[in-house]
């Protein structure tokens, strides 16, 4: 797991987006609105923050959620 997390930190296909003050408050909002994990929210609301464009999981239910809260999914 280790060796993957290396190529996945020198790939140009993922960043890595520091976690803000604002995104634990809006994290916090949704899991009390969404009743979500805290984790779950926190990712959903660093791909708003980020300005992403698709949300990416391979959790259905969490893909639900991003889809209800008007995101485009990958899967």
């Amino acid at each position: 797991m280790l060796s993957e997390l290396g190529v996945l930190e020198r790939s140009s296909s993922v960043e890595i987006y520091p976690v803000s003050s604002q995104i634990i408050r809006q994290a916090i909002k949704a899991v009390l609105e969404q009743h979500i994990y805290i984790v779950d929210a926190i990712q959903l609301e660093t791909c708003i923050e980020a300005g992403r464009a698709v949300f990416c999981s391979a959790d259905k239910e969490l893909n639900a959620t991003a889809r209800k809260l008007g995101m485009e999914t990958a899967l």
